[in-house]
């Protein structure tokens, strides 16, 4: 036997042995000498039909790219909130399974393609110019990392290209599937998270029945003490802020992970406060649905209620309310009440003016709103005037007093220094102001031209700082909607308001929101502010202490925020986080912790890999189809294949055996020249 070398199983079949000898007359199917003709190998047995092979070819594809759909968009959706990672049961499972069945499917559709291989060699459309390209079929390189690679090497070293289309389209099928499945564990992949069970759940928050239960003399309190310790406005137990579909969660800082927490920087177009369990909850629940939007002011023109311009007529929006018990006050639910305050070497003064349209939910408030209502909601408006005082003992160096942007256009100071020296209040500030003040309260004379400086002002200012503002609008009501825990989103809201009451039983019903908010900025005062935003502690000097800079516009939105917040808090859970007041809900459905499916690092991927899948499978199905079904000679293009084909070579490779024995295929130039096409012909 000769020594070969480079060369396949299959290849060696068609070199003839060291004993064999050669016959003295041309082959039946070859009836010309080297290199004459390029005819075909003729071929005489007729042909079969494999359908199993094909049937595997068009199925199995399709099954694949289905289950990776369904894991995808129905298992896995987009969208999902990735701080709750809800999902469906058997994750961990799919999981596992989605990449067994990929290896076994890569396989599958090999064992399928290598028939279509077999039956497109033998149509003319798809045959090979020469024995070279044909042997590139032996051993299915198509299929194989080491196929590839020798293809693109030729390729970029620019070698003359030894195989054809048809090895090219079969690899390019395999070369895709090949590469789309170890990417899809980047798109995909298994994490903590909940799953429904059959239970219901525990959960603490107000319901209809007991929503008006409760003392004023507690909450009203309980919400300034939250706001003036900074405490972090996030829900109690699992703690899901149920949003509107739609809304982007990402874009919120405060709902990045849970539990979820109120928003102090930017304003939410809409949020649910629903019951909290331990775990996140679904289904359908009574709740509280609000909406409100703080926005800094720049310019007077912007304020309604504090506009130095502004007439009786603009108040009447905001009708007086019998009912509220809104604040120590006034009763009616509006009105402008301004304060003045020192907190170290600052001296303040502030407005906060009120307006409620609905002061409590007796089902008189609106039903149905929508972010863009907010403008004929309730309103509230915040503007701080700030002095810088000397300090008792040493100057604070770099001194923050950049107040950009300033409330331009509110002319006039509330107090100023008269022409003996000493501080007074500004009587033509205060005695325009206290008109609106006096017809808004219902206890007629308590603002004076004094405004709340009733006495000497005895302090050295050494700058006087231009004012800034905020403003608020919000609307709120009552009513039940479907929760959803896979996106933390509300949906289906039945507006259902005018809880239980029972005038024996508490005095007052629950204020709207805002109430509490507008209480707290007004009782709360200037100091507060500081603890309010977590602020650095204030340098201590001696037995005093003072601040490195003014509160800034977007501190001021902050503080305003964060009562909204505490507001919030207290309405729906009475500001607690403890379960020992929880209670079994009849309508929501319990979860629990398992694994389940959520995107990969890169989600992206998901198209993309639609695309790889999608051209894999509509390949295999184009060609089971098309050439799947047809009779052919051979089932597979294997070793005995390539043993008949030798029958017909023989007297067309005799001439080359020395160089068949030192080289390898491509670099016998006489086998380029050898037909490799076999076209099949019925006897």
């Amino acid at each position: 036997m000769h020594e070969l070398r480079n060369f396949s199983d299959d290849e060696q079949r068609l070199l003839p042995a060291d004993d064999y000898a050669f016959p003295s007359k041309q082959s039946h199917a070859t009836a010309r000498p080297l290199p004459a003709g390029h005819g075909p190998v003729q071929v005489g047995t007729p042909g079969r039909r494999y359908w199993f092979r094909s049937l595997v070819l068009i199925l199995c594809p399709l099954i694949i790219v289905g289950y990776f759909v369904v894991i995808c968009y129905w298992l896995n959706p987009e969208g999902g909130d990735g701080a709750v990672n809800f999902g469906r049961h058997g994750g961990r499972w799919v999981f596992y399974s989605w990449f067994l069945i990929g290896v076994i499917g890569l396989d599958l559709s090999r064992y399928g393609l290598l028939g279509a291989e077999a039956a497109m060699l033998e149509r003319a459309p798809w045959e090979v110019p020469n024995l070279v390209a044909l042997l590139q079929h032996s051993n299915n390189t198509w299929s194989s990392p080491s196929g590839w690679g020798r293809f693109f090497a030729r390729m970029f070293l620019r070698k003359r290209r030894d195989t054809h289309r048809l090895w090219i389209i079969l690899a390019s099928l395999s070369i895709v599937f090949f590469v789309a499945l170890p990417i899809s564990g980047l798109a995909i992949e298994q994490a903590d998270g909940y799953i429904y069970t059959s239970g219901r759940p525990t959960v603490v928050g107000r319901q209809w029945q007991d929503f008006n239960a409760r003392d004023k003399t507690h909450y009203y309190p309980s919400a300034k003490t939250a706001w003036e310790v900074g405490s972090p406005p996030s829900l109690p137990g699992f703690g899901v802020l149920h949003t509107p579909k739609g809304l982007d969660r990402e874009e919120y800082d405060g709902l990045e992970k849970v539990p979820n927490t109120l928003p102090l920087n930017e304003s939410m177009p809409e949020m649910f406060l629903a019951p909290q369990a331990e775990n996140p909850v679904g289904d359908k629940a009574w709740g509280l649905r609000a909406s409100y939007r703080c926005e800094i002011i720049d310019s007077v023109d912007d304020f309604v209620l504090l506009n130095p311009q502004v007439t009786p007529d603009v108040w009447k929006d905001w009708r007086p309310h019998p009912e509220t018990g809104y604040s120590k006050v006034t009763q009616r639910g509006r009105g402008i009440f301004d304060y003045y305050d020192r907190a170290g070497n600052i001296l303040a003064y502030g407005q906060v003016a009120f307006g409620q349209k609905w002061a409590v939910y007796n089902g008189s408030e609106v039903d149905y709103y929508t972010p863009d209502d907010l403008d004929k909601g309730d309103l509230l408006e915040y503007a701080l005037w700030q002095y810088r005082l000397k300090a008792s003992y040493e100057e604070i160096e770099n001194f923050d007093n950049d107040l950009d942007p300033i409330v331009k256009g509110l002319d006039g100071s509330p107090i100023f220094y008269a022409k003996n020296g000493s501080l007074i209040p500004n009587t033509t500030f205060f005695g325009a102001l206290s008109k609106i003040q006096n017809n808004m309260s219902d206890t007629k004379g308590l603002f004076g031209d004094h405004g709340p400086f009733n006495q000497s002002i005895f302090y050295n200012i050494t700058e006087f700082a231009s004012p800034i503002g905020v403003q608020c609008r919000m609307m709120s009501t009552l009513g039940y909607a479907k929760l959803d825990p896979w996106d933390s989103t509300f949906d289906l809201f039945e507006p259902m308001s005018d809880p239980l009451f029972h005038y024996n039983l508490s005095v007052n019903r629950m204020p709207t929101l805002g109430a509490m908010a507008a209480t707290t900025l007004h009782t709360g005062r200037f100091a507060n502010i500081f603890s309010s935003l977590n602020h650095p502690a204030a340098i201590i000097q001696s037995n005093s202490h003072a601040y490195d800079g003014y509160i800034k516009p977007m501190d001021l939105k902050r503080t305003v925020m964060r009562a909204y917040a505490t507001d919030l808090l207290q309405l729906m859970y009475d500001g607690k986080y403890g379960f020992e007041g929880g209670w079994l809900h009849p309508n929501l459905s319990a979860t629990d912790e398992a694994k389940v499916l959520t995107p990969g690092e890169f989600p992206i991927l998901v198209p993309i890999l639609m695309v790889m899948f999608g051209y894999w499978a509509l390949g295999c199905l184009v060609l089971g189809i098309f050439y799947g079904f047809r009779p052919r000679q051979n089932e597979t293009m294997d070793g005995y294949a390539y043993f008949r084909l030798s029958t017909d070579l023989a007297d067309d490779v005799k001439p080359l055996v020395g160089a068949l024995m030192k080289s390898k295929p491509d670099e016998i130039d006489g086998l380029w020249n050898v037909p490799g096409s076999i076209v099949r012909r019925a006897r």
